[in-house]
């Protein structure tokens, strides 16, 4: 089984959902502060995603994207902003297909 190290960025207001969304993968992990060019403090969290967490990881960022109606997320050195929850869904579906190639596509997806 695959794994992918992702860095889960939130800001500093929603610290607390990191430590939930740690709870929810079982996993221990640590938050850190970073200050961009902008002059904005965040709350980072570095983990470990498996084809097993995942689902936890996709269903935690489209309830954040429903929530703020717009979600950043970053791959492979790129930069997505502005998604919906269902195109959340499907950046995640990709990822998963990385994790785990020869797996069966989540129900409801093409």
């Amino acid at each position: 089984m695959d794994t992918v190290i992702a860095a889960i960025e939130v800001p500093l207001s929603d610290e607390s959902e990191l430590a939930t969304l740690t709870d929810r993968l079982r996993t221990a992990g640590s938050v850190a502060h970073s200050r961009g060019l902008d002059g904005d403090t965040v709350a980072q969290l570095v983990l470990t995603l498996t084809a097993m967490s995942l689902p936890v990881l996709r269903s935690w960022l489209v309830a954040r994207a429903d929530h703020h109606k717009s979600t950043i997320v970053s791959w492979k050195g790129r930069r997505f902003v502005g998604y919906s929850a269902k195109e959340v869904a499907e950046l995640t579906e990709a990822l998963s297909r990385v994790l785990d190639p020869d797996a069966d596509p989540p129900e409801g997806s093409q």
